[in-house]
């Protein structure tokens, strides 16, 4: 996919969210939605965006590495050893933010908001002979639910992966 494609699919994506959120007849609830949708459509893409870029630069540095050492004789044999700590250490920050899952994550909670505003839309689902009230409370408490569920497997991801310097309970007397 060239970059100008890739512009246009993220236009487009953004006038389609735009589009169906429109739909929602009650402000106060198109806000709550909206703000949700667009708040992990952006940390989707920043996390896709960040871990692609590392991951090409590590690419390119990997391949820059191969080529330097095939020649024996070069002077630049000293910077290989400083390429593969410079791979280690991105690699490292990609592995310490979590960039790829958080970016799977983000993506997967923003689409189960989406298809839930489409039941909604739709009156389907949950939603089928709801009256309009009814289907506004169930949805406000879907998305939230979504939100809610998302920042726990983010918390119990953060934890996961925290050494006795990060964990809460570190220091403190029993």
């Amino acid at each position: 996919m060239s970059y100008l494609s890739g512009r246009k699919s993220y236009r487009n994506e953004i006038k389609n969210l735009e589009s169906q959120l429109e739909l929602i007849d009650d402000r106060n609830l198109k806000h709550l939605v909206g703000s949700r949708i667009f708040w992990y459509r952006r940390k989707a893409q920043q996390n896709k965006k960040i871990f692609r870029l590392f991951s090409l630069l590590i690419l390119c540095i990997q391949a820059a590495i191969a080529i330097i050492s095939g020649f024996a004789d070069s002077k630049l044999l000293v910077v290989v050893p400083l390429m593969a700590i410079l791979v280690i250490l991105i690699r490292g920050v990609i592995d310490l933010y979590h960039m790829q899952d958080n970016w799977k994550r983000y993506r997967a909670t923003l689409e189960k908001m989406r298809d839930e505003v489409d039941m909604y839309l739709g009156y389907a689902g949950d939603y089928a002979g709801l009256a309009s009230i009814d289907a506004r409370r169930k949805l406000t408490e879907r998305i939230i639910g979504f939100c809610r569920q998302e920042n726990i497997q983010w918390n119990k991801q953060k934890h996961e992966n925290s050494g006795p310097e990060d964990d809460a309970e570190f220091g403190k007397d029993t």
